[in-house]
């Protein structure tokens, strides 16, 4: 009998565009039907619909009228709370038309809009539901007033009672997040995410690749890759390069990645002088960053919340040194002068000699980028490894709501016996 999971997200596949930026989620998807599932995924955003791989058929629906309100200070709390509704209800219909093909063994509510559904799916299918959520961003919040008001939608998808709750170790603390809403942690896995480890290349040509952008072969550069929104804090060193540049040069500052932000970063780079020394690169496809990432000599990392995303990750893969900012739990990744360099929030203002400093001692940064990497391969799962974790997890669950249901039901069996 054919395995059928059934995923929902507001998410779409790629976060930046077919092969460009986050890749958990396609990796998800992808690990299921490898493993031999069929899967549908149901989502809100935009792209391409019907089979997309082997077992995996996309459904999408259209809610971009009212994403727009989103940016709208004075109305985006009531237009979250209309996205909100209207998820639920259409992916309600579309997931029910669904189940009229097969059995569907599990729900999987892929972070924080498809919780909701999933469990009335789950209680009328009589099927266990997973819950899966990529960190959490509201952390600094959770003593502020009204706090769970303001972010009701985590609310609700964290309280929601699920068979399973994977939250993302990704140093944004969402196991304290879990703790102060007295989650039952017996049902939670907090884990890490995987990390592509063929992306180091030992021998990567990077003549060559200086080459490619008419840079100078003794041009250092500096890396960084994320998203361009504002919590990633992209201007912070943007902000450092004057003084960088003052003091060397032979430095540009690459930035992969693509966002709102993306206008303002260019406009700072623009006042501050600088365009020459910057190269706005743009979403590109994973393996396009693998070479970016193999070439950097330093890979900067400055966010607000947390710096354990899976660039820095990637980054500590391909031996990179790292200059990071203590956020989150930050500090269990990253050792100050051991597997990089780790400032505190009140030490912004050192970033750019303490990249000068890195650019003068190549020794020391060819030596935490060593230490990077062996505690990366000792510490880090592979996405296989996390995948294959996930999956054995959740058919353990599966076999145990089959389990309790087939003995409830022996229990009735008898009861109406005697």
């Amino acid at each position: 009998m054919e395995k059928t999971i059934l995923i929902i997200s507001a998410l779409n596949i790629w976060s930046m565009g077919k092969d460009k930026g986050a890749q958990s989620l396609w990796v998800t998807l992808r690990s299921y039907a490898d493993e031999g599932y069929k899967v549908y995924f149901v989502t809100s955003s935009k792209g391409i619909t019907g089979k997309l791989y082997d077992n995996i058929e996309i459904i999408r629906f259209s809610l971009e009228w009212v994403k727009k309100w989103l940016s709208l200070r004075k109305i985006s709390f009531f237009a979250r709370i209309v996205f909100y509704i209207l998820f639920q209800v259409i992916s309600l219909k579309l997931a029910l038309n669904i189940c009229k093909k097969g059995k569907i063994i599990a729900v999987y509510a892929y972070e924080i809009a498809g919780v909701p559904v999933c469990k009335i799916l789950s209680k009328i299918l009589k099927i266990p539901i997973i819950s899966r959520f990529q960190g959490t961003s509201i952390t600094p919040y959770i003593h502020a007033f009204l706090w769970k008001l303001r972010f009701f939608e985590h609310m609700i998808a964290y309280k929601i009672p699920v068979d399973l709750l994977i939250m993302a170790d990704d140093g944004t603390q969402g196991d304290k997040v879990l703790n102060s809403l007295n989650i039952n942690m017996e049902k939670v896995k907090f884990w890490m995410n995987g990390v592509d480890k063929n992306m180091y290349v030992a021998d990567f040509d990077r003549d060559s690749f200086n080459k490619e952008l008419s840079l100078d072969s003794k041009t250092k550069i500096l890396l960084t890759v994320s998203r361009l929104v504002k919590w990633k804090r992209v201007d912070r060193i943007i902000r450092a390069m004057p003084y960088i540049i003052s003091q060397s040069k032979e430095i540009v500052l690459m930035i992969v990645g693509d966002g709102e932000e993306r206008e303002n970063l260019t406009e700072l780079a623009h006042k501050l002088n600088i365009i020459p020394y910057i190269f706005f690169v743009g979403a590109i496809p994973h393996e396009k960053v693998k070479t970016y990432m193999n070439a950097a000599d330093i890979f900067v990392s400055l966010y607000e919340l947390s710096n354990v995303g899976n660039p820095l990750l990637e980054a500590m893969i391909c031996s990179k040194c790292i200059v990071t900012i203590d956020e989150g739990d930050t500090f269990k990744v990253v050792k100050n002068m051991e597997t990089g360099i780790l400032l505190n929030e009140n030490e912004i203002e050192t970033l750019p000699e303490t990249i000068i400093n890195l650019l003068n001692n190549e020794d020391l940064g060819l030596r935490l980028g060593k230490n990077a990497r062996e505690y990366a391969l000792n510490y880090f799962w592979s996405w296989e490894e996390r995948m294959e974790k996930e999956m054995r997890t959740v058919i353990q669950v599966i076999e145990k709501k089959k389990s309790i249901q087939k003995s409830t039901l022996c229990r009735g069996y008898n009861s109406a016996l005697l």
